[in-house]
């Protein structure tokens, strides 16, 4: 809760800001009498990742960020499943290089994949979004369910190999199911790493594509800053998380403290 708190502490104030003006002749919002626009421009096109809410048709970029954490989801479980139960040294040093990714800086690679986007048409698309934040959320989901993967006694992998069941079967079957929690709160940090994210958003989208992140940073022009519409969508930003966190709470917990009580 103190954690929950602390996080919304700057949008309690900011239902303040957005019933202020946009006058942008000073550094701070002033009181205005006329309010609703803030409200509308930032809660009627929210979902649009847009400055220019109304040319926006669908919700699509945002969809694009819950694909892209599926399919990381997807594609890191049965890696980490992998790695956790074949204890070579060539798979731990394979492991450590998809780890040495996720530590390299997003900015340097930002001109070799916007050159290669760029070829292959896929500047400003959800699909290119798509790959990018896969990609790179594909390290963070593989070494976390490593974790998770290790603290299932390898015995049940063995009685399932007996009783005739693939490796396959037996990940679908049984280390799935008991590993939920733990997936359930890896697929959930993921999603919150692609909605939050800025950087490729940023430098990769335009229009069709763009996220609410880079539409609020458009709200600083050239002619000053829209505190008011600015703190409106801020407030919207966070309120799904907000809400997301409330309503799976109990699988996160069981999920972040699946390591230390398993086994």
């Amino acid at each position: 809760m103190g954690v929950s708190a602390s996080a919304i502490t700057p949008e309690i104030e900011a239902p303040d800001s957005p019933v202020k003006g946009n006058d942008t002749s000073s550094g701070f919002p002033l009181q205005s009498a006329d309010t609703k626009p803030n409200h509308s421009a930032a809660l009627g096109g929210w979902a649009f990742g847009v400055s220019d809410y109304s040319k926006h048709k669908d919700a699509a970029a945002y969809v694009a960020m819950w694909l892209a954490s599926i399919v990381s989801t997807l594609a890191g479980v049965p890696a980490a499943y992998g790695f956790a139960r074949l204890k070579t040294r060539g798979m731990e040093r394979l492991s450590l290089w998809i780890l040495s990714n996720r530590m390299l800086p997003p900015i340097a690679v930002v001109i070799p994949l916007y050159l290669l986007l760029g070829q292959l048409g896929m500047l400003d698309t959800r699909i290119g979004l798509i790959i990018i934040y896969s990609a790179f959320n594909l390290p963070y989901v593989v070494w976390t369910m490593i974790s998770f993967f290790e603290e299932i006694p390898i015995e049940l992998d063995e009685a399932a190999a007996l009783d005739g069941s693939t490796i396959l079967g037996t990940l679908c079957r049984i280390m799935v199911p008991i590993a939920a929690p733990g997936i359930i709160a890896t697929a959930i940090f993921a999603f919150i790493l692609c909605w939050s994210e800025f950087l490729f958003a940023v430098i990769f989208t335009s229009s069709t594509a763009q996220t609410l992140p880079v539409a609020i940073a458009s709200f600083v022009t050239d002619r000053g800053i829209e505190w008011g519409k600015m703190s409106a969508a801020g407030s919207v930003l966070i309120v799904p998380l907000t809400v997301l966190f409330y309503s799976i709470q109990r699988f996160l917990i069981r999920g972040l403290s699946f390591g230390a009580i398993a086994g």
